[in-house]
């Protein structure tokens, strides 16, 4: 079973983006924050076979105004979650706390400016 994380904006905040000049700035900030926390991810993966790393892919979608990075491992909810007989390996879920700080941060200096 997969496990994903999913960067992307509220209705209101993605017409509002729209309208203004800096759109393609906020898509390049969804992606490169998307990549950055998807990277972390492979990095912080536990590593046995090398195949949970590998299988760590990113998406872009909605045109770019959503980041989307998932463990395509069928294993990957029991590494990150944890089961019965053993705890978990977070990779994904730390990835995406450590980045949305940043995301944030970027997405409200674009549109200010």
């Amino acid at each position: 079973m997969r496990y994903t994380a999913r960067v992307k904006g509220g209705e209101k905040l993605q017409k509002y983006l729209k309208k203004q000049r800096n759109e393609n700035n906020l898509k390049k900030i969804v992606m490169k924050n998307g990549l950055e926390a998807q990277l972390y991810s492979v990095q912080i993966a536990p590593v046995d076979t090398g195949n949970l790393k590998r299988m760590i892919r990113f998406y872009s979608e909605d045109g770019g105004y959503q980041a989307r990075w998932t463990s395509e491992a069928e294993y990957a909810l029991d590494q990150e979650k944890g089961t019965r007989a053993q705890s978990g390996t977070p990779h994904i879920k730390p990835s995406f706390d450590k980045q949305k700080v940043k995301f944030i941060r970027e997405v409200r200096r674009e549109i200010r400016e």
